[in-house]
């Protein structure tokens, strides 16, 4: 008898040990699952007497950040500077109010930063509008975060410029007047739970 309640002790030890083991090991699987990512939103108004406008959405999604969205109001079959600046403040009449290229590491202007480039953190290149005046805009930067660290776009002003950026010259690629300005704003995302 007392050997069947050594037992069946044991037998009840192991079973809760293994248990709580298995709910540990669960809760942690679960808590280094990652977040949902977050997104935030960009209206862009019409600037230096422009007709701009346009809405965008900017997701983080594994280390780097895309804008997706549509510009409207630019001129037709032609590239327009795209970039980050300094500031998210578009209430100047041309814009100037959003200061410089957003460029926390003092780089030079180029283009999107990548790898084998390093320009500032604001450069994003050129958007193309088609004949309409429309620009379909999907581009991504590997350094950009929304609102982690010094690369975050939170609060920031996009810009976009009358004319292409050349991505050469300094200090923002002449590429003339703003024409367009917003700023980033964060959405609140639904995140994932843990206990």
């Amino acid at each position: 008898m007392a050997t069947s309640c050594v037992g069946t002790s044991l037998f009840v030890t192991m079973a809760f040990t293994a248990a709580a083991f298995s709910s540990g090991a669960s809760a942690q699987s679960k808590s280094s699952q990652p977040k949902t990512n977050q997104t935030a939103n960009i209206k862009l108004e019409p600037r230096s007497g422009s007709k701009v406008s346009g809405n965008l959405v900017v997701e983080e999604r594994s280390g780097k950040v895309t804008f997706i969205g549509e510009i409207a109001g630019l001129a037709p079959n032609q590239d327009h500077g795209f970039h980050v600046h300094e500031f998210g403040d578009c209430s100047a009449p041309d814009a100037k109010s959003a200061g410089e290229h957003f460029n926390p590491d003092q780089k030079q202007h180029g283009g999107v930063r990548s790898t084998a480039m390093v320009s500032h953190a604001g450069d994003l290149g050129n958007v193309t509008a088609d004949a309409r005046g429309i620009a379909k805009v999907n581009v991504t930067s590997n350094v950009l975060r929304i609102s982690d660290g010094t690369f975050a776009v939170s609060g920031k002003a996009l810009v976009v410029h009358k004319n292409a950026d050349d991505q050469r010259t300094q200090p923002s690629g002449n590429s003339g007047d703003r024409i367009g300005c917003g700023v980033v704003q964060v959405r609140t995302a639904a995140r994932s739970t843990s206990p």
